[in-house]
C-alpha cells in the first residue's frame, strides 16, 4: 500500500542524513532530519549557486547537528 503524504513527512522527520555545505575551499558537514536537510538543499540553491550541498546516508553520530535545524522542518 502506497505511503500517504502525511506518512511520507513522518519518515523524512525521523530518518537522519548527512548534510555536506561546499564552497570554494570552505567545506562543513553536518546531520540532521532528511526533512531538514531537503529543505536546506532547496534554499542554498535558490540563494547562491557557488554553495554545493550534498544530501546522503552516511550519518555519522559524532557530527554536529544543522544549525537552527527547526528552521528547516
Amino acid at each position: 500500500m502506497p505511503k500517504t503524504w502525511l506518512a511520507q513527512q513522518e519518515q523524512a522527520s525521523a530518518e537522519l542524513c548527512r548534510v555536506h555545505l561546499a564552497m570554494d575551499e570552505l567545506h562543513l558537514e553536518f546531520r540532521a532530519s532528511l526533512r531538514q536537510g531537503m529543505n536546506f538543499e532547496a534554499a542554498m540553491k535558490a540563494w547562491s549557486a557557488g554553495i554545493r550541498v550534498v544530501i546522503d546516508h552516511d550519518v555519522d553520530p559524532t557530527l554536529p547537528w544543522l544549525p537552527c535545524g527547526k528552521l528547516w522542518d
